[in-house]
């Protein structure tokens, strides 16, 4: 008994502007303020960030002030915390 093998082939997907990574600047240009909020709304990836749970978000300390209640100069604090003194300067 002998079998013909099929090859089945995929069907092919249209790609739209956020496959290929690409901004359709006419299609956002033609949207209300509203729409645009609604969109970024339903991203789950990109939430704005007022809908971000309480608590996720915080401040992070700055660099100098650590240093500074640590009494350490940049190159210190750059070894001890093996940071690249550049960042530390950024």
């Amino acid at each position: 008994m002998t079998t013909s093998a099929k090859t089945r082939e995929k069907p092919q997907k249209k790609k739209t502007a956020s496959a290929t990574g690409k901004t359709d600047w006419a299609r956002l240009d033609a949207m209300t303020e509203e729409e645009i909020n609604a969109a970024a709304r339903t991203d789950a990836d990109n939430l704005p960030m007022e809908d971000y749970p309480p608590g996720r978000w915080r401040r992070l300390p700055k660099s100098w002030g650590i240093r500074r209640r640590l009494h350490l100069t940049q190159e210190p604090f750059a070894d001890k915390f093996r940071i690249p003194v550049a960042t530390i300067r950024d």
